[in-house]
């Protein structure tokens, strides 16, 4: 249960971050 836990935040802050970068880069174009 708690690895499970820990897969789902990780996998979440991935999308949030790749989010972000390309919000970013877009942001510098």
């Amino acid at each position: 249960m708690a690895k499970y836990k820990i897969y789902r935040v990780l996998f979440i802050t991935m999308i949030a971050f790749r989010f972000i970068k390309e919000d970013i880069a877009f942001k510098i174009w």
